[in-house]
């Protein structure tokens, strides 16, 4: 039998980070890869005078990301009180001890600002991860879904009376590419012929939550 002694290093993540960071993300869910434009646009727009954020990332010896946790405010449900959390692990170095070393430190951090409650989101498909929540103390709180955009399989011809209702009313319908032809003096295409659009739902897991 052969036995490696792997060493990880852990320190707060930095905007030097956020391209490993995002190519982390897409490892561990490659049917949602990140764009790394609009991952940092998101982080350069976080509000830091009202939201609280940290996040703590681990890399291997050879330098590489292999795990990070951000614990912060929600969002889009601000309470002073409650919080979310994104813990990610590469699925190579799952099972290492990085994902409970992760959890424990944005635990500590968490129990420092005496936190109500903190959510976190776990695909349903995903039974290692539901039951790793699990053991840590969450129960599903709430259920939402996930909406994809299959362009090269879309069916729009449901949609047209509404788009022919909408410019009826007096509503423009256009797209980034035709503003952009047009603001260089460019014919610009129809956009309700320019294309095919269809949207696929596929479920998303159930949020989980430790307190109420």
């Amino acid at each position: 039998l052969e036995f490696r002694r792997v060493l990880f290093r852990s320190r707060p993540v930095t905007d030097d980070d956020l391209d490993d960071m995002a190519l982390l993300l897409t490892r561990a869910r490659p049917d949602d890869p990140v764009d790394i434009v609009n991952f940092r646009h998101r982080d350069a727009s976080w509000d830091h005078t009202r939201l609280w954020r940290e996040r703590l990332g681990v890399w291997d010896g050879s330098g590489v990301l292999r795990g990070v946790v951000t614990v912060s405010h929600l969002r889009w449900e601000w309470d002073p009180d409650r919080y979310e959390l994104q813990l990610v692990v590469c699925p190579s170095a799952r099972r290492t001890g990085i994902g409970g070393t992760l959890h424990d430190w944005a635990m500590t951090s968490l129990e420092r600002r005496m936190a109500i409650s903190v959510r976190v989101e776990v695909p349903e498909t995903d039974s290692t991860s539901l039951r790793w929540a699990q053991r840590r103390g969450y129960v599903e709180a709430g259920r939402a879904w996930e909406g994809r955009l299959v362009v090269s399989q879309a069916n729009v011809d449901a949609l047209r009376a509404g788009c022919a209702r909408a410019t009826g009313a007096g509503v423009r319908v256009t797209t980034l590419a035709a503003l952009v032809l047009e603001a260089d003096g460019r014919p610009t295409p129809d956009p309700r012929t320019a294309g095919a659009r269809s949207a696929a739902s596929t479920p998303r897991a159930p949020a989980w939550q430790i307190g109420r």
